[in-house]
């Protein structure tokens, strides 16, 4: 069965992995750093994350997360992804078009 999020199993499994914390100082920045070395995958991250939110909450949601290789969101998934839609979703509004 093919990963119905391949962009978001790219930027957890990349950028939010078991040892996240000690490359990154927070979400913010592990974010910004996909986006400064993925741009191209940036809107269709954004578009595969509201489609997880929308099918996955709460203890679903961090199992979901932890299949695309996320350990970032241990405490609150659901903060963890509303934190990183928002970071995502600025940056989209920034970009030129």
């Amino acid at each position: 069965m093919a990963n119905a999020y391949p962009n978001l199993e790219q930027f957890f499994g990349g950028y939010f992995h078991q040892d996240w914390r000690a490359e990154f100082k927070d979400i913010s920045a592990a974010a910004h750093a996909f986006v400064d070395g993925n741009a191209d995958q940036v809107k269709p991250a954004l578009a595969e994350l509201h489609k997880l939110k929308a099918a996955h909450n709460g203890a679903a949601l961090g199992a979901e997360l932890e299949k695309l290789g996320s350990a970032a969101h241990t405490k609150s998934p659901d903060a963890f992804v509303a934190e990183v839609e928002k970071i995502l979703a600025a940056v989209t509004k920034s970009e030129p078009a």
